[in-house]
């Protein structure tokens, strides 16, 4: 490698470490986060694949129904970038092993200055930051927005697991459990069984490798001793509830009762049932959504999605009456995409026949029932990861 291609290298780490810390800061640069654009200054290359043809075709549809042209500009670029970044990793190249593991060195980095950072403002009280939740609720990534960027750990985890960094999978591992999040608790459990799975903890003859096991044990007994003395058992237990409730929810029932959310006095709710009744209303009114839209949706972008939804009076009191997706991937993008939605998620669905990263890609795929960020690059990259596991010279590298 060249002295200017190793210096181009450097001036990436640096800037993409100053993009993460930026983000603590500052929520958006211009209409994306800056923390967005950190993948793009390495993997960023223009190259069509089919995924990059299936987008044009559903931009180019989208140009005839959208009611929002400046939303359709904006995702219909992010979509693009992302498919170009996941086709210039999947490409069979030393030179994106070598960017890979620059990479996954630059999340460390960020993750450890941000864990720094959010930990110095919560114990000085101070609220500088643009998520202040820190202040109430510490957890070392609370400085970012937790449910979007929880995803950066989950590459972090996954390409640390690909690179056999121990240490950097462990640290990704304990900032999942430790994030107060079901979303992160689903990535958790399942990067651990890839662990398992990948290094063969236990044996086809049943036998547990000693070193692995008690490796694991120890790791296990630090985090839930923590946990237990930090009171994160109580959150996850009220968590795991709120999720119980969430999913023996009749939406037929409740799109009757909704009204009635207009009366209710909801300060005199705890905060955690205020937020589990808002999640409820969104959910049922983004399902009757569907039923609007498919099978010709609403276009791509955020812009036309919450038009649809308040010119079909589809709004909950206990959202101020604001458009608002239904934090589901598989609810929000049907209602978007329509019948375009179903080749997407075949290509999603897919990357299970990667044996070596099929528990990460099982758990990205339920995180995705409460969380809907595909607009984020590092979904992109997991999905690139895995179906760049499969290629040998990856492996032999």
């Amino acid at each position: 490698m060249d002295q200017i291609t190793k210096s181009s290298f450097t001036l990436n780490f640096y800037f993409g470490i100053f993009l993460f810390l930026i983000q603590i800061f500052i929520r958006r640069l211009i209409f994306i986060p800056s923390s967005y654009l950190v993948p793009y200054l390495y993997f960023f290359k223009y190259k069509l694949s089919s995924i990059s043809v299936f987008y044009i075709c559903y931009i180019v549809y989208s140009i005839f129904i959208t009611s929002d042209f400046k939303s359709l500009i904006i995702y219909s670029l992010l979509f693009l970038f992302n498919t170009f970044v996941y086709n210039n990793i999947v490409n069979n190249s030393n030179l994106v092993w070598f960017k890979l593991k620059q990479f996954q060195i630059l999340i460390r980095y960020s993750l450890l200055s941000a864990t720094f950072l959010s930990l110095l403002f919560f114990l000085l009280n101070i609220n500088i930051l643009a998520n202040n939740i820190y202040l109430t609720n510490f957890n070392p990534f609370n400085a970012l927005n937790l449910n979007a960027y929880i995803y950066i750990i989950y590459f972090y985890a996954f390409l640390s697991l690909s690179l056999k960094k121990v240490k950097d999978f462990i640290f990704a591992l304990t900032l999942l459990l430790i994030s107060d999040s079901r979303t992160g608790l689903i990535m958790f459990g399942f990067a651990l069984i890839q662990l398992i799975f990948n290094y063969k903890v236990v044996t086809r003859k049943l036998k547990i490798k000693k070193s692995l096991f008690i490796g694991l044990t120890v790791f296990t007994s630090i985090i839930f001793s923590l946990i237990i003395i930090t009171s994160l058992d109580q959150r996850f237990i009220n968590n795991l509830q709120n999720s119980s409730k969430f999913f023996k929810t009749d939406f037929k029932s409740f799109n009757e009762t909704t009204q009635l959310l207009k009366k209710a006095k909801l300060t005199e709710k705890s905060s955690s049932e205020s937020s589990e009744l808002h999640r409820l209303c969104i959910t049922s009114q983004n399902i009757k959504h569907i039923g609007k839209t498919f099978p010709f949706g609403t276009g791509i972008g955020l812009g036309s999605y919450q038009n649809s939804l308040e010119k079909n009076n589809l709004l909950c009191a206990v959202a101020k009456n604001e458009p608002i997706r239904a934090h589901n991937f598989y609810i929000s993008y049907l209602a978007e995409m329509g019948i375009f939605f179903f080749p997407l998620l075949l290509f999603f669905l897919s990357h299970l026949r990667f044996t070596k990263s099929r528990f990460i890609i099982i758990g990205l795929l339920l995180s995705l029932l409460g969380q809907e960020y595909i607009t984020m690059p590092y979904i992109w990259m997991i999905l690139a990861l895995s179906n760049k596991l499969d290629q040998k010279s990856f492996l032999n590298d």
